[in-house]
C-alpha cells in the first residue's frame, strides 16, 4: 500500500476513507464528483450546515434555526438519494433554499454525493 500522505491532503484522505467505508454498505448510488461537491458545499452550505456538515453553521446560530446534521448516519439513512437531490434542488422548509436555478443538475448530484459521505 503506498503512502497516500505524500499525495493527498488530510481532507482528501478523510473523504477517501468515508467513500471506501460506504462501499461495503452496498456501494454509493450517487456517483457525483465529491471533490466538486465539497467545494460547492464549502462555498454555499457551511453558513447553515457548518464546515463539517453538523448543522451548526454561523447563520444557523444567528437565526436560531435547527439545520440538518449530515454527519448523523442514523438520520441520513432515513433520507433516500432521490430525496437528498430533491431537497437540494427544490429547497425545504423555511430556510433551505432551492438551488436548481443556481447549480446544474450535475453539481447538485455532486453536492448530494459529498453530503452523503459526511455520515461515515
Amino acid at each position: 500500500m503506498p503512502n497516500w500522505d505524500a499525495v493527498l491532503d488530510k481532507t482528501d484522505l478523510v473523504d477517501l476513507a468515508a467513500y471506501v467505508s460506504r462501499l461495503d454498505e452496498g456501494g454509493l448510488t450517487l456517483r457525483g464528483d465529491t471533490r466538486r461537491g465539497r467545494s460547492i458545499f464549502r462555498s454555499a452550505c457551511v453558513g447553515c450546515h457548518g464546515n463539517s456538515g453538523n448543522g451548526k453553521g454561523l447563520l444557523a446560530h444567528l437565526i436560531n434555526a435547527t439545520m440538518m446534521d449530515y454527519t448523523r448516519s442514523d438520520k441520513m439513512k432515513k433520507i433516500t438519494d432521490e430525496d437528498l437531490v430533491e431537497i437540494i434542488s427544490e429547497g425545504k422548509g423555511k430556510y433551505m433554499p432551492a438551488w436548481k436555478k443556481i447549480l446544474t443538475a450535475s453539481e447538485i448530484i455532486d453536492v448530494a454525493a459529498y453530503v452523503r459521505m459526511l455520515a461515515h
